[in-house]
């Protein structure tokens, strides 16, 4: 499916979860009012996708394949969307391993 355009009914759901796709959407703003568009008022969106590369060289390599982004641009990309209360945590399996930024936002009542 597509993540801008969702086949669902506006406050259908009472949560939306959504695991390693983010970094592949045309545009994550949009994608993101879409979850909001179906999340009832109050109701939560959690978002798991990669953390930015703290690497230069890397960084620009992996810009190139998909979106990477960080907290500061995560914030961004939810405000935009129209969520608020929305909290970051960044998981990494093991030292040197790709990190996730975990993202849980709610929609306004």
């Amino acid at each position: 499916g597509d993540a801008e355009r969702l086949p669902f009914a506006d406050d259908a759901f009472d949560a939306v979860w959504s695991s390693g796709s983010i970094e592949y959407w045309p545009d994550p703003v949009a994608a993101l009012r879409e979850f909001r568009r179906v999340v009832r008022p109050g109701g939560g969106v959690l978002v798991v996708g990669p953390d930015a590369p703290h690497s230069s060289v890397f960084e620009r390599v992996a810009d190139a394949i998909m979106l990477f982004y960080d907290e500061d641009e995560a914030d961004r990309m939810f405000d935009a969307a129209g969520f608020e209360r929305f909290e970051h945590r960044i998981q990494q399996a093991r030292p040197g391993s790709p990190r996730a930024i975990t993202t849980i936002a709610h929609a306004p009542e």
